[in-house]
């Protein structure tokens, strides 16, 4: 229909900028919005944000306003630690106070006669309060300014504030529509009068429009779902999850789980994202998609699901030298930290967190680290190995977070008594610790347990072994199973190097052959209790998978009542249809 818009001509309309880059990751504070995060705004010094803008009323008598999204990031007790001061163009424009590692925002009403077509400047002061040092992280901010009723590239998007005739040139041709939106309420205006310059429209304040020549519309191509694994599958014991480029390489390893007895089945990340992601891949949709299968396949339900491929909390490479991340992985909140879950992608059945498949990881970032791996798994089941030989229990100085030798002599004491055993404690071999461990795997351990502190690549404050430590290893008869109960020796998120369980997995023909290890923070006395689950079922005899002693254990320990976050945070780095019998 075109017809004139009734009503009195609109105000001006105005635009909102949004501004935002990822440029720093802070897992560490819980109460941010996001983890990523952008300048630090440290006291003392100001930072410069430079911004740019297009369409620019600056004669218009109506008002923009500033929106800046902080994160306090210092917190000294008993003060006011944050005093953020914003100018634009080297005008103040507003300022706020607040108070330790929370979210704040900044507001400011500014006239538009401060701003500029193209390049403009947003400076922070930091004064802090009371004169202690204060850091805020800048995470994004907005700028809702007046703009000239003018498309610029094909396209216009503007609010008014008040309703009546609205008028936007710099189309060439009639476009095809005006999109208004209200909330949750989107439709295509019909009641619109092309000019031959112009478009003209009834405006309803407070409502956003979008207008966009033909030539600037995105052209969206529609297709059917492909052919996949998933067609047609009633059962399935042993499932895997890989990138479609990783499945040819994967193949052999389901022939060997087909062989012992379990019916497999492998589907792409691709066909998971088509049909439980809404076309997205993420590691919702590998839980939407287990859940799926746990509950709708024929009896049975699957038991094993083995993630194959790596993950980083990068996946975009924010940073330039990131490594792949073809895996998506799922991110939860603990009590110390964002970090990833694989256990949580299993527990598909009622809300208690605990997994209901045994899951693990081989995190190969490559096809040939998947190659590798799966070479590794498979030469290790060839040669009939076990995890019935030698213990080597590894503990770091007591101190005020634990006694762990007092950990590991319980632990040997209750299950590993009879068999072959050494201890390395730190307090007792001081510099001759890395030696012992190195030569300890070299001589070919069956099981490697370490409690102590421990970061994402290394065990102990004296850094007595770490993930670069692998080049030191010899080729090993045998690779054990290890058990880190400590903090973030499974955080395989980091984008630039391996964690400590994950290189040990990786090295080839040394290491381990997979590892229990945590991607957080852990406290001793729920992860001892944890260890003594795990090392219970796996030394009990009733198992023939590894993936059946972790589940075992992850249902012991849940048990227990203590610190049920941990059953989130450890992974298995390994194939849980692993055979140990």
């Amino acid at each position: 229909m075109k017809a004139s818009p009734s009503g009195a001509p609109a105000s001006s309309s105005l635009a909102l900028s949004r501004f935002e880059t990822n440029r720093t990751y802070q897992p560490g504070l819980l109460e941010a919005n996001d983890p990523w995060l952008w300048e630090a705004l440290a006291s003392g010094t100001p930072k410069t944000v430079p911004f740019s803008l297009g369409g620019v009323d600056s004669s218009s008598s109506l008002p923009a306003h500033l929106h800046v999204a902080l994160q306090g990031a210092s917190d000294v007790e008993g003060v006011l630690d944050h005093h953020l001061r914003a100018y634009v163009n080297g005008v103040f424009v507003g300022e706020v106070r607040f108070d330790g590692k929370r979210p704040a925002s900044l507001e400011a009403d500014l006239s538009a006669s401060l701003l500029r077509e193209g390049q403009n400047e947003l400076v922070f002061e930091n004064t802090g309060e009371s004169g202690v040092s204060s850091l805020i992280l800048l995470d994004r901010f907005a700028l809702s300014y007046p703009q000239s009723p003018v498309a610029r590239g094909g396209v216009f998007e503007g609010t008014w504030g008040v309703s009546g005739a609205a008028e936007v040139s710099g189309f060439s041709s009639p476009p095809p529509g005006v999109v208004e939106i209200g909330g949750s309420e989107v439709r295509w205006l019909t009641l619109t009068q092309w000019t031959g310059s112009a478009v003209r429209f009834r405006a309803e304040g407070g409502r956003r429009y979008i207008i966009a020549s033909g030539e600037a519309l995105a052209h969206p191509s529609v297709s059917w779902p492909m052919a996949s694994s998933l067609d047609g599958v009633r059962q399935a014991d042993y499932i895997l999850v890989a990138p479609q480029a990783f499945l040819e390489t994967a193949q052999r390893l389901l022939e060997r789980r087909q062989s012992q007895g379990l019916s497999t089945l492998a589907v792409s990340l691709e066909t998971i994202g088509e049909r439980f992601g809404g076309g997205e891949v993420s590691g919702e949709a590998i839980r939407s998609f287990l859940t799926h299968a746990f509950h709708h396949f024929a009896s049975p339900s699957p038991r094993y699901a083995l993630l194959l491929g790596g993950s980083t909390y990068d996946p975009r490479h924010f940073f330039a030298t990131s490594r792949p991340s073809p895996l998506p992985a799922l991110m939860v909140k603990t009590s110390y930290l964002w970090t990833v879950s694989d256990p949580t992608l299993a527990a598909v059945n009622g809300e208690d967190g605990l997994p209901d498949l045994a899951i693990g990881r081989l995190p190969a970032t490559t096809v040939e680290e998947a190659s590798s791996m799966i070479d590794k798994l498979l030469a290790w089941e060839d040669t009939v190995q076990t995890l019935e030989g030698r213990a080597v229990l590894v503990a770091d100085n007591p101190d005020q977070a634990g006694d762990f030798e007092a950990n590991q002599r319980d632990i040997e004491a209750s299950f590993l008594a009879g068999r072959e055993t050494e201890r390395l404690f730190l307090r007792e071999l001081g510099s001759a610790m890395r030696p012992a461990i190195l030569q300890a795997f070299n001589e070919g351990a069956s099981l490697m347990s370490y409690v102590g502190h421990g970061g994402a690549a290394v065990w102990a404050s004296e850094n007595v072994l770490n993930s670069w430590d692998t080049a030191s290893l010899q080729p090993q008869s045998r690779q054990p199973l290890l058990l880190t109960m400590n903090c973030l020796n499974g955080y395989f998120l980091a984008p630039t190097f391996n964690s400590l369980s994950e290189a040990f997995l990786k090295a080839e023909g040394r290491g381990v052959i997979a590892g229990f290890s945590p991607s957080g923070l852990s406290l001793d006395g729920p992860a001892h209790l944890y260890d003594r689950a795990v090392v219970g079922e796996l030394t009990s005899g009733r198992h023939e998978r590894l993936g059946d002693v972790i589940l075992a254990a992850q249902k012991a320990y849940a048990e227990t009542g203590a610190m049920p976050e941990l059953l989130s945070i450890y992974h298995l780095l390994g194939d849980p249809g692993m055979s140990i019998k």
